[in-house]
């Protein structure tokens, strides 16, 4: 492969796989909800297109960062880079969502395999959380330019694991109390992540100019609540699924 082309594989990459598994997953609802069984097979091609483009993104993003290293460093203090380096395990917890869907309840070395997508996911995810916050807090100066729904990513992935967290109590019912501490520890990180990111986003809005260019910071605070509803009703829910399974 040409250099300057293995050079344009950086991690906006990833989310060409996350869109592509994300309908998968639409595609199985709308399928189970109206009752139209040729639309499940149309998502499990969803799937596995998603499933094979995100390994071939994962090795073309490290065969980058192997052939040019001097990326490595640059991408690790770009905001935008380290961003979308978190849609990969978000990517991760969506193929081991679809998968359920598809496959149903996992058993044997799929279930040990949903365990690994989990810890993984999780590991990857607060990395990248913790990294952006170190980022974000040691810039000298942030610009409204500088804030974009990107910075959402990696706390909004930290907090997608409790999509799977019912599920790998459901398997490995030892692991409910890690899973438990897990799920709350990236809650509340997710959580100090979005507060941090949304009085960046005010602050930066009145300090600023007023242009037609930084009129959508304005709106960043409103964005941060409703991810945090929404990370809420997660949780809420995947409460719930826990009680369901001990009655």
């Amino acid at each position: 492969m040409p250099p300057k082309l293995l050079a344009a594989f950086s991690s906006e990459w990833f989310s060409v796989a996350l869109g592509t598994t994300a309908t998968s997953v639409a595609v199985y609802w709308m399928s189970a909800l109206h009752h139209i069984p040729i639309l499940r097979w149309v998502g499990l091609a969803f799937l596995i297109i998603g499933a094979t483009s995100f390994a071939v993104i994962s090795v073309l993003w490290a065969a980058r960062g192997l052939a040019f290293p001097d990326l490595i460093g640059s991408d690790s203090r770009n905001l935008n880079r380290v961003s979308f380096t978190a849609v990969m395990p978000l990517e991760m917890i969506a193929l081991g969502t679809a998968l359920q869907l598809y496959l149903g309840t996992p058993r044997a070395a799929f279930a040990e395999l949903l365990s690994a997508d989990y810890f993984a996911a999780f590991a990857v995810s607060m990395s990248l959380s913790v990294l952006e916050g170190y980022l974000l807090y040691t810039r000298k100066e942030i610009s409204g330019g500088d804030l974009t729904y990107a910075l959402m990513i990696p706390p909004v992935s930290v907090s997608t694991g409790v999509l799977l967290a019912p599920s790998l109590v459901q398997i490995a019912p030892g692991l409910a109390p890690l899973a438990d501490f897990l799920v709350a520890g990236g809650l509340g990180v997710s959580f100090m992540l979005f507060i941090f990111i949304g009085s960046l986003g005010l602050a930066a809005h009145v300090r600023e100019v007023r242009t037609p260019e930084s009129i959508p910071v304005a709106i960043f605070p409103v964005g941060v609540s409703s991810i945090l509803v929404i990370n809420y009703c997660s949780c809420h829910r995947s409460a719930s699924s826990r009680e369901n399974l001990r009655s």
